[in-house]
């Protein structure tokens, strides 16, 4: 029987790449480190809506990705805690985004630690608010 993967150990990788970053290469652990605490939480949300049947719902929302319609989705067709989860994710996201793609931008250690905040603050929000995972 195959197991499903668990996405928090993406955030274990991301974290390690913020706690020993690679000699002359910090900033890229650091851009990868936002990435992968990113999708850690996202995927975990992504996957918890879909078990919910709420699939077609989210493939539904008028937006350009699969990410900003999770997003939208949680803020605007949901309660008022996943409305403060949407948000969360949102500025996650979007700092994701920035490590991605504003090349001109420099990241340094404490856009990781906002990361780690985000992430916090959400897997709480999983955790306790809504029950959508345990802490097994």
């Amino acid at each position: 029987m195959v197991t499903k993967f668990d996405c928090f150990l993406f955030n274990d990788v991301g974290m390690k790449l913020k706690d020993e970053p690679f000699e002359n290469n910090e900033e890229a652990c650091y851009r990868t480190s936002i990435g992968r605490i990113y999708y850690s939480v996202f995927l975990i949300i992504r996957d918890k809506l879909y078990s919910m049947g709420k699939r077609y719902e989210i493939k539904q929302i008028r937006s350009f990705g699969e990410h900003e319609k999770i997003i939208i989705y949680l803020q605007t067709r949901m309660g008022p805690i996943e409305l403060k989860l949407g948000g969360l994710l949102k500025k996650l996201k979007d700092l994701r985004v920035d490590c991605d793609y504003e090349l001109g931008m420099e990241i340094q250690v404490n856009k990781v630690e906002d990361a780690i905040f985000f992430f916090k603050s959400i897997k709480n929000i999983l955790i306790q608010d809504l029950n959508w995972i345990s802490t097994n």
